[in-house]
């Protein structure tokens, strides 16, 4: 029974570790800037997108605050 017991513990202890890891990694964000860089997502993670740049000569000006929404 006491076998039992640790095993448990060592699961809540490993559930604990692994939902920690999961909320670190959920802060982390990354860009990707293609070579010509007209273009850049900023991402977490999760695969959230955070933001999105775009280089002004592929858009209209009065088209730039509806492509660029910022969530």
């Amino acid at each position: 029974m006491a076998d039992f017991l640790g095993m448990m513990k060592q699961a809540a202890q490993l559930q604990s570790k692994m939902q920690a890891m999961q909320e670190n990694s959920a802060m982390s964000r990354s860009r990707a800037f293609p070579a010509a860089a007209l273009v850049s997502v900023r991402m977490s993670a999760k695969m959230e997108v955070k933001a999105v740049k775009i280089d002004p000569s592929l858009m209209k000006a009065e088209e730039r605050e509806i492509l660029e929404d910022p969530w």
